[in-house]
């Protein structure tokens, strides 16, 4: 009979535990106890589990295949602070896939952040192609940082109001501004107080 592990059940096993489980395949959350597994293996913070940072991005690429959405998310953030090349095209696809699943703010947050620091270039001044991109990338942070705000997520809240009270990505509209920046700072964001 396979049996259903809490994540706390599996925090505190060992490193050899949790394999015997992946490997018996005598769970019903196999693909949980691999995310676990590589958490704990990545991070080192257990003293149960031994920090083996490659071992656990194995266990953590294993649970993504499976489609287990937390590894996604985890693996996602992984690339984007530690990967010595980080593939772009990658993370945003990935991001993407995330934010269709559970409309993370995390993750809308981050992708509204990558469009819009691809939105301003001199170059789009004077080619046409890139300057249709540029606007692309424009609409794509204000849709992103929307997401985020209608889930009341500060940061999201905050660069929506932003986004209205300079006309970024959407229609100029200073009383939308003040509406997202006062629901921002009233969450205790300082900028939006500002």
């Amino acid at each position: 009979m396979q049996k259903q592990y809490t994540r706390l059940e599996l925090e505190n096993m060992t490193d050899a535990e949790m394999e015997g489980i992946i490997m018996s395949k005598n769970a019903v959350n196999i693909d949980e106890v691999k995310y676990v597994l590589a958490t704990l293996m990545i991070e080192g913070w257990s003293p149960k589990v031994a920090k083996n940072e490659n071992k656990g991005l194995n266990w953590l690429k294993d649970a993504v295949k499976s489609g287990h959405q937390q590894a996604l998310e985890y693996k996602t953030y992984w690339d984007i602070r530690f990967d010595k090349h980080p593939k772009l095209d990658k993370i945003k696809e990935n991001l993407l896939k995330i934010i269709e699943q559970n409309k993370s703010p995390r993750a809308c947050n981050t992708l509204a952040e990558l469009n819009h620091a691809s939105a301003g270039s001199d170059l789009a001044k004077n080619n046409p192609e890139i300057a249709e991109a540029a606007l692309r990338n424009k609409d794509n942070a204000a849709k992103y940082y929307m997401i985020s705000a209608d889930q009341e997520d500060v940061i999201g809240m905050h660069w929506i109001g932003v986004f209205y009270h300079e006309g970024y990505g959407v229609a100029k509209n200073i009383e939308k501004a003040i509406q997202y920046l006062e629901k921002a700072a009233a969450a205790g964001n300082g900028q939006s107080l500002y």
